[in-house]
């Protein structure tokens, strides 16, 4: 097959206790091959080249990390030689740049482990609660790691549209279990969601404020270091899930949260589902963070009609961050969708 294609050398996973030097193949030896090392490098993300890989470690036999093949099983080979030999090219790609990781309860890979992994030490590495929050880094192509092995769940896959999966692995002893998807392009400003809303002063009841309110249409500027850029509702039974979109144009100094309000007709305050899932100490300018807010409506509550309202203000000094229109302060918050009960 070689010879008849001149190929001179290839990445060779043999199932042999044979060396296949015998038969004046030049080869790099990969697991389990006769002379290898004992691990794959960069098992995440192989270099580029030509690998022909047999069908018993391919399948995670005969080599000490079962799923050190897992990259190629989720590829289709270029070709087979014989019934057991299959062959893959893996081509060069250097535009991915950074690594987020789900910290929910904690990032399952250390530094050390990413690198070795990637075979790269000079992607940016950023963490967030894959439970209550996306992120979507800046920059070009780049790897999204949740911990385990099962379906990461309905949130999750809504977020993960459009990535493909990359890479599975099993819990062993050297390392935990995670599932890695690769994101080939920038998520730009990320699935476009609803954008429209008013712009509306704290200070005033809830109906002026939506009756005389500036009507706004995403990107919404901020005094603060983000910029809104929509927003999505999902609504089961009494409780409202609000998602909030922002993209950030600064790396804040001071920490914060984003606000979620559900508000009654009057204008009372019936639910709040503040929070920030991405740690600010990670943000880049040109992130899109997504923000999962949860509203739970009261059996008690009396009101057929309710507003979502979201903002965000510094922590220290609970201030709000005034929404900006032509760089003039025009209030405080957003008022967005009405809700029917």
């Amino acid at each position: 097959y070689l010879a008849e294609r001149d190929i001179e050398t290839v990445r060779l996973a043999a199932f042999s206790s044979l060396d296949p030097a015998l038969y004046d193949l030049h080869f790099e030896p990969l697991p389990p091959t006769v002379g290898s090392p004992v691990t794959l490098a960069a098992r995440f993300n192989p270099e580029p080249g030509l690998y022909a890989i047999s069908a018993v470690p391919l399948q995670g036999v005969w080599v000490l990390d079962p799923d050190t093949y897992d990259w190629f099983r989720h590829r289709q080979p270029v070709d087979q030689v014989g019934h057991v030999i299959f062959v893959y090219k893996v081509l060069p790609d250097s535009s991915p740049s950074w690594v987020a990781q789900c910290a929910t309860p904690a990032p399952p890979l250390d530094a050390d482990q990413v690198a070795a992994g990637f075979g790269r030490a000079d992607l940016r590495l950023a963490v967030f609660d894959c439970e209550q929050s996306w992120l979507y880094p800046a920059g070009e192509a780049g790897w999204t790691i949740l911990p385990g092995d099962d379906d990461p769940g309905e949130w999750a896959s809504e977020r993960l549209a459009g990535e493909s999966l990359s890479f599975r692995q099993g819990e062993l002893w050297s390392h935990p279990a995670v599932t890695i998807y690769a994101q080939h392009e920038p998520a730009a400003e990320a699935p476009p969601p609803q954008a429209d809303g008013r712009v509306a002063p704290s200070d005033w009841p809830l109906d002026k404020a939506a009756a005389a309110g500036i009507a706004v249409t995403a990107p919404v500027s901020t005094a603060g270091p983000l910029t809104f850029l929509g927003y999505e509702v999902q609504t089961r039974s009494a409780v409202i899930e609000l998602r909030t979109y922002w993209r950030v144009d600064d790396t804040p100094a001071r920490p914060l949260s984003l606000m979620a309000h559900l508000l009654a007709e009057d204008g009372t305050t019936v639910a709040v589902g503040d929070g920030l899932g991405v740690p600010i100490e990670v943000w880049q300018p040109g992130d899109v963070i997504v923000q999962r807010h949860r509203l739970a409506i009261s059996r008690d509550s009396a009101s057929a009609l309710y507003w979502l309202q979201t903002g965000a203000y510094w922590l220290d000094t609970m201030e709000r961050w005034p929404i900006l229109i032509n760089n003039r302060a025009v209030g405080d918050r957003l008022l967005l969708a009405e809700i029917s009960r």
